[in-house]
């Protein structure tokens, strides 16, 4: 079974930096750190960070692949963040937020999912399928700011956002759920071949030995 995550993050702001320090799945036995996994801007809206695996190339995926020898039923996803905020070159706040998803498979119909919304739907004039899913299910939700007690000046720039001192030590970690509905591999080679779409070819694919 082919696993497609997307680990992101929603920046919006020029002088925060987001990174992803740490990415774990205890069920599959996968703990990769910031030496294997690089955060990238692959998308057209760059307030998007994405990580990737690390490569030659240094080019921004959308996301990585897991390959398993079995079909997966519901695992748990725990994504550490590193957020540095400067302000005058000098770091501001230094947070270390974590988003916990624990992830279920709705059906076995096929051998591929997917944290990609879009791929759900079905496609003009192909014969790939709709997959439905429950839309009470947020998908990897991007942190929000201002529950790290970080506020947008926005009279002075409305890129930039300052830290509130008296609340810096609050520490924010979000724990959700998800639900993906399965599709057809070829599904995904098929937007794979649009080179824009930017998504990792399945020979690049973590293989999970359970």
């Amino acid at each position: 079974m082919y696993i497609h995550l997307i680990p992101n993050y929603f920046v919006r702001f020029y002088n925060v930096k987001a990174d992803l320090i740490k990415y774990e799945i205890p069920e599959l036995n996968i703990s990769l750190t910031d030496e294997d996994l690089m955060t990238a801007k692959p998308y057209p809206n760059k307030w998007y960070k994405v990580a990737c695996l690390k490569n030659r190339y240094r080019k921004a995926f959308v996301g990585f692949l897991l390959k398993t020898p079995d079909i997966i039923k519901k695992f748990t996803i725990i994504e550490t963040w590193k957020i540095e905020i400067t302000d005058d070159s000098n770091v501001k706040a230094l947070l270390h937020p974590k988003n916990t998803i624990d992830v279920v498979i709705t059906d076995t119909d096929y051998d591929f999912i997917t944290q990609e919304p879009t791929m759900r739907y079905e496609i003009y004039n192909q014969p790939f399928k709709e997959r439905q899913y429950n839309p009470q299910y947020r998908l990897s939700m991007p942190f929000s700011f201002e529950e790290l007690a970080i506020f947008n000046d926005k009279k002075e720039n409305p890129r930039k956002i300052i830290v509130n001192d008296t609340h810096i030590d609050i520490f924010t970690s979000i724990k959700q759920n998800a639900e993906y509905p399965t599709i057809e591999k070829d599904k995904y080679l098929y937007y794979a071949n649009n080179k824009n779409r930017r998504l990792p070819a399945l020979e690049t694919a973590i293989e999970i030995l359970l």
